[in-house]
């Protein structure tokens, strides 16, 4: 999940290829837009975690105890974060007609047939973490 609640779109897969009514965009998108704001205050306590994490990370001395505590609450964040994800995709789906939620799992099912997505190379040669100099 994005900070700040699914992006457009990501509730559910496949969308664009379910023939929605207007009507049914309409209310798919008053459920994505309730999500992000009934997420916010939950990604901006996230954020407020980090530089937290970071000055336990960047002292002489590990304090655990304290890490511990800030691990705690990050997985009880993301944790919500999680929660109203799938909320939200519970809410679009039922938004779907019948016809249209079949359609999306016989959708679902190809993709898993397929596999996993592979990842594309970098163009232009370069790595991520710079790139080695060509030979001649």
């Amino acid at each position: 999940m994005f900070p700040g609640g699914p992006r457009p779109g990501g509730a559910l897969p496949f969308l664009g290829e379910l023939n929605l009514t207007d009507a049914q965009k309409d209310q798919i998108k008053s459920i994505g837009e309730r999500s992000r704001e009934e997420s916010k205050p939950i990604a901006e306590e996230l954020r407020k975690i980090q530089p937290k994490k970071q000055a336990l990370i960047y002292t002489g001395t590990f304090d655990e105890a304290a890490a511990l505590v800030l691990v705690d609450q990050e997985v009880a964040l993301q944790k919500a974060l999680t929660l109203k994800q799938m909320a939200t995709q519970h809410a679009v789906y039922n938004v779907l007609t019948a016809e249209q939620k079949a359609k999306l799992a016989d959708l679902i099912a190809k993709r898993k047939e397929m596999g996993p997505p592979r990842p594309t190379p970098p163009q232009g040669g370069s790595l991520p973490w710079g790139s080695f100099p060509r030979r001649p």
